[in-house]
């Protein structure tokens, strides 16, 4: 098992470039590179967030990215993972559940839910079933209307 270390300012970079790709492959709609960076530097700073890290700060293989949200009907906090994701050249190793067990292990420390998902058009029956063994059985399904593969933009 690799160990999954807390993201510092230091891998702000790194992570920069792994966001980058990652919304390459998953983005659903038009990148805003300033929204992603305050979400990045909020999880830096660990304001109501952690992000935990597989890799030094300029060579980072894997990210997950968690946040301290309320339901829409409740005030009770939970954690949502806003990003989770493993470099192309690094999914043959284990950083995938590496990671999830970070996740787990944050939600059990904090003695709060995770809520935990999947967006994704490779391989995604692969990840569901990767994810069950982690935390049982999903709670639902996504769906994005229309294909978002259609064309995607980035914003300056």
């Amino acid at each position: 098992m690799t160990e999954v270390r807390i993201a510092t300012p230091a891998d702000r970079d790194g992570m920069i470039s792994l966001l980058h790709l990652m919304y390459e492959e998953n983005g659903v709609a038009e990148l805003s590179v300033p929204k992603m960076l305050v979400a990045l530097d909020r999880g830096l700073a660990r304001d109501k967030a952690i992000i935990g890290v597989v890799g030094e700060p300029n060579n980072i293989k894997a990210a997950i990215g968690l946040y301290a949200s309320a339901w829409w009907y409740s005030d009770e906090i939970h954690l949502e993972d806003y990003f989770n994701f493993v470099r192309k050249d690094c999914r043959k190793s284990t950083y995938g559940k590496d990671l999830l067990s970070f996740a787990k292990k944050a939600s059990d420390d904090l003695k709060i839910q995770l809520l935990i998902g999947i967006l994704s058009n490779e391989r995604t029956q692969a990840k569901v079933k990767l994810y069950e063994r982690f935390f049982g059985p999903s709670a639902g399904a996504g769906f994005c209307y229309p294909d978002p593969q259609q064309g995607k933009r980035v914003s300056a």
